[in-house]
Order: C-alpha cells, then sequence, then structure tokens
C-alpha cells in the first residue's frame, strides 16, 4: 500500500494544475508557556488569538472525528479553486493574523499567478452548504505565496510549510480569529498531549467528504516511535516532523485526504497554539502508521521572518535585467543559453525531481516562441505559457507569451526537458 498525501482528491488538484508527487509517500495536502509570551498574541487584533469561538449550531469525521459546532474553529481556513465557476476545496490552513494563513508546503509550493487568479481563501465557513452557514463566510485573495526554502530538500515533505499573505485583512470576529503560534524559544510538545486536528477532508481512505467541519482528539507520539513504524517502508521521520494519532470506539482518530494544511492545535493554560501542519501519513487512520505533521517550532524562525518582513518577495517583472531579450530567469535552474534560448534544468540531460522556475517575460520585446526541443512527463511535469500548461511531446509553438513562464516538475520520472527559442 502506498502513502497517501492529504490533499483533495486527484481529480481536483490536475484541475487546479498543481502536479502529484507520484511514486512518493503520499500528502494528506509548550505546556506551561504563557499567553504572554507568545509573539503574536501582542500583535494588534492578535490578543484574543487561539480562543475558541462562539458556537451558534451544535451536532454530534477527519477519520473516526466528530462534526464540529459553527465557529468553534475560527482560525480554520479552506483553500480552494475555481473550476468551472465553482470554488473546489483542496486544502486546508491556519488563520495566524489577519493577514497570514499558515498551510502545507505541498499546498502551496507550486501556485503561481496563474493559480492564484483562481485561488480563494474562505474563513468563517462550516457547512459545505453556504445557506447552512449561520455566520457570513468571508473570501480573500492571495497576494503573495511564500515556501520554507527546505520543503523537500533532504526529505520528501520537510519542512512542510507554505504561508500565503492575502490581498486584505480577514476581519477578526466571533467565528474569525487566529490560533497562537509557539514561542521562538519552545521545546518539543510531551508524548501523549492531547491535541485537535480539524479539516473537510475525506472520512476515510478514498471516501466521501463531509458536509460540515470534522474535529478529532489525538495525541502526540515518541518521534523514535514513529521513526521505527514509518521505517518498515523506507520512509523517513525529520526532527521537523510530528506524529499524532488517536482513538475512539469507532477506531483510529486520523486526518484524510483534503486535511492537508490544516491545523494540528494543542491547549496552552486557556488558548490553542498550533502544533503542527497536516502534512502525510500511510494511509488514512491506520493503527501501525500515526499521522505525520509539519512540527511547527521548527519553522516558527522562518514563520516570524516572514511574517516580520525579513524575508524579501522574489523580483517583479520590473525589476528584472532583461538585457534586451524578451525573457530571464528570475528563479530556479533554468536558464538561457548563448543564442537567448530557455532551457530546462540540466538541458540537455534530465531535469530534477522537485523543481520549479519562474521565467519573467519582456512583453514589449516577445515575440513567437520556436520549440526547439519538448519532453517532459505528462502531464505532471509541466510548462506554463499564458496560464495553459504544456506537458509530454506537446510544447508551445508560435505562442508570443504575454506573461510569466513557469516551470514545475513532481518527484517521480524525469525526462530530458525543453529548449525554446525567440522565432526572428
Amino acid at each position: 500500500m502506498t502513502c497517501q498525501v492529504y490533499c483533495q482528491l486527484c481529480l481536483f488538484i490536475l484541475l487546479l494544475n498543481l502536479p502529484l508527487y507520484s511514486g512518493t509517500p503520499g500528502l494528506r495536502a509548550q505546556p506551561g508557556r504563557r499567553t504572554a509570551d507568545m509573539p503574536n498574541a501582542t500583535h494588534a487584533g492578535m490578543a484574543s488569538c487561539g480562543r475558541v469561538g462562539h458556537s451558534t449550531k451544535h451536532q454530534n469525521r477527519i477519520v473516526h472525528g466528530a462534526n464540529s459546532t459553527e465557529c468553534k474553529w475560527k482560525w480554520q481556513v479552506s483553500l480552494r479553486s475555481e473550476v468551472n465557476g465553482t470554488a473546489q476545496h483542496f486544502c486546508g490552513g491556519t488563520l495566524i493574523s489577519e493577514k497570514w494563513v499558515l498551510t502545507a508546503g505541498h499546498c502551496s509550493a507550486f501556485l503561481n499567478d496563474c493559480k492564484m487568479a483562481k485561488l480563494q481563501v474562505v474563513a468563517g465557513g462550516w457547512h459545505q452548504d453556504p445557506k447552512q452557514d449561520t455566520h457570513q463566510r468571508v473570501v480573500r485573495r492571495v497576494k503573495r505565496v511564500v515556501v520554507h526554502p527546505s520543503f523537500n530538500v533532504n526529505s520528501h515533505f520537510d519542512f512542510d510549510f507554505g504561508l500565503l499573505e492575502l490581498e486584505s485583512p480577514m476581519p477578526f470576529d466571533d467565528c474569525i480569529g487566529s490560533v497562537c503560534l509557539p514561542s521562538t524559544d519552545s521545546t518539543n510538545l510531551r508524548v501523549g498531549t492531547s491535541c485537535e486536528v480539524t479539516g473537510w477532508g475525506t472520512l476515510d481512505m478514498q471516501g466521501a467528504l463531509p458536509n460540515v467541519l470534522q474535529h478529532a482528539l489525538v495525541s502526540t507520539l515518541s518521534p523514535d516511535a514513529c521513526k521505527q513504524q514509518y521505517a518498515k517502508d523506507n520512509l523517513t521521520i525529520t526532527e521537523a516532523m510530528l506524529c499524532a494519532s488517536g482513538r475512539t470506539v469507532k477506531g483510529v482518530t486520523d486526518a484524510c485526504q483534503g486535511d492537508s494544511g490544516g491545523p494540528l492545535v494543542c491547549l496552552e493554560g486557556e488558548r490553542f497554539v498550533i502544533a503542527g501542519v497536516i502534512s502525510w501519513g500511510h494511509g488514512c487512520g491506520e493503527a501501525n502508521f500515526p499521522g505525520v505533521y509539519a512540527r511547527v517550532a521548527s519553522g516558527i524562525d522562518w514563520i516570524q521572518s516572514v511574517l516580520s518582513g525579513r524575508i524579501a518577495p522574489e523580483p517583479s517583472p520590473a525589476e528584472v535585467d532583461f538585457r534586451g531579450r524578451m525573457w530571464a530567469v528570475a528563479s530556479g535552474r533554468c536558464s538561457i543559453d548563448e543564442d537567448g534560448c530557455l532551457r530546462s534544468p540540466g538541458y540537455p540531460d534530465n531535469y530534477g525531481s522537485r523543481e520549479k522556475c519562474r521565467i519573467a517575460v519582456n512583453p514589449a520585446a516577445a515575440s513567437p516562441i520556436s520549440v526547439d526541443y519538448f519532453a517532459t512527463e505528462e502531464p505532471y511535469d509541466h510548462l506554463e505559457v499564458n496560464c495553459v500548461p504544456y506537458s509530454g511531446k506537446h510544447g508551445p509553438n508560435d505562442i508570443v507569451p504575454n506573461s510569466d513562464i513557469y516551470w514545475m516538475a513532481d518527484g517521480s520520472m524525469q525526462d530530458k526537458g525543453w529548449r525554446l527559442c525567440p522565432k526572428p
């Protein structure tokens, strides 16, 4: 049995044009610390971080979980992609301030300007049918995506963190608010700490989606025990990961597909602190394979650096030196040769796994593209030109680029890649 990333159904991801990590582990997608010491509790609008909301409806899965009460987990958001006029949930996220959402790296690493145009962050929602919510849900667009620089570098899903900056602040009220972040000097959670996991993911492996937000109680596990379990399948548990699992009379409680990016929160005093981001696991709700979360304490310095502005965004096209050419590599290992032709990483050798590039385009100097060579793993490794994905043997021949070009490769098979030249 393969492991599962706890992100939404594969169809949704393909429609969003997010490459799947085929052939890899599957994505799902300090006790005693005083609240006054928590960094985001001191910021304007954040004094009430970690306090559950006022519940207006009561009903009695995340796997073997239960329906939550409306407005309780007010930091939980839904990441949705607009597909054929309908916004469809694909990952969860957590409000850590009025303008920032913490989610999983695998939910956000391949978001670019094209995909962000279809992306919604929904807060204050509870039921899949908006008419069933008594609170008005709030929708925001995303201004910027920042992914942890060590995501997937040393191990699959290591440092599985992504941050989304919203175009405008979320209005905090009884149904929308932030969770508390751990302290920058926080130590590891004690083994056996009880925490809550929430999400709109499937109720079992490849199962149905719930109508309302689910929550379940889980307990943190020994890192050594978790490492031993996953070592049986040659899967690595790193220091930036946290394992947790629970049990009810119905069976093992766990996150599942569509829960990716959502929160694992633990009560400290009277407030909830986010300890983990739902990341991956072996199936869903399996007794011998606990859920794996990105350990927020391991990424807290990076999170605070992004929130404080100490990590600068990628350069905009206006800041790129095109040197008179129609394009320039803004990020990634793509390159431009002496003929002014754009090449995939490593070309003419195979490109690497889990790579991406952003190529800035100078519209004033743009001309039709001549495809000299094009071969990628279809449909997972693809080049986006004018927000249209090209993969396999089909390249963007005769297309005039009018916006940034994006290259994205998943973590499995590789091919020779591509070489694109401006037509004279």
